[in-house]
């Protein structure tokens, strides 16, 4: 269902494989029905989980766009050399970028 191969899948279960891409992490994330962050043992949400700062420029993105909790949580979590997007088209080129990077496949 994710469209990664069961040899390669493997190679994960068994820790046999070395640093699995973002790419392919979410596509079995996506096929599970879940999360990275679940996948890797790290809960995103959830009692007990740390508060995620959410910028007033993500929340506004999220609000026209209508996302799910999740991925304004998902968004909330990104950093690039330690800075976060600053406005609602950094947001949206972020999130389509995903977006399109995991259908389809």
């Amino acid at each position: 269902m994710s469209g990664v191969s069961k040899g390669y899948l493997s190679q994960i279960e068994h820790e046999m494989a070395t640093r699995p891409s973002t790419q392919t992490m979410f596509k079995i994330a996506r096929a599970l029905g879940t999360s990275i962050g679940e996948l890797v043992g790290e809960a995103e949400a959830g009692p007990g989980a740390p508060e995620v700062d959410v910028p007033e420029s993500l929340r506004e993105f999220a609000r026209l766009e209508r996302l799910p909790e999740d991925d304004l949580h998902m968004l909330a979590r990104i950093r690039y050399r330690g800075r976060v997007p600053r406005t609602v088209e950094d947001w949206r080129f972020i999130y389509e970028s995903i977006r399109r990077s995991t259908e389809g496949r």
